[in-house]
């Protein structure tokens, strides 16, 4: 009988302290595949719109009228959220999210740059 209890007790013991990212994630949180996916996406468009705010006065002037424009800075951001199919209001859920949860947060940001330079070697 005291063997099944340390048994149990052993049995629970690993199970509490099972990693982060195993725990349940909440209703309406991006999983850590989808949420790479949409940081992937913002820093992309996050680049263009530096790139094209501080960049801009290299173009030509025919070119600067088309591109200058501060309506498309939200209007880029929302079609990320768009394309990937994604509320606004649920990644800002699951940025609060996965802040609180720094391990499974810092896995996001490590295959966020591994697809950036991914991306980036095969350009």
């Amino acid at each position: 009988m005291r063997n099944f209890f340390s048994f149990l007790l052993i049995v629970s013991l690993a199970f509490s302290c099972s990693p982060e990212e195993d725990q349940n994630i909440p209703a309406g949180v991006l999983s850590e595949e989808k949420m790479t996916d949409v940081l992937v996406s913002l820093n992309i468009s996050e680049s263009l719109i530096n790139h094209y705010t501080i960049d801009h006065k290299k173009l030509p002037d025919s070119l600067q009228k088309k591109i200058i424009n501060p309506a498309p800075v939200p209007e880029l951001k929302f079609n990320v959220f768009k394309e990937n199919g994604v509320k606004r209001e649920d990644y800002l859920k699951s940025m609060e999210y996965y802040s609180q949860h720094p391990a499974q947060l810092k896995k996001i940001y490590e295959k966020v740059m591994e697809k950036l330079n991914l991306m980036k070697q095969e350009s």
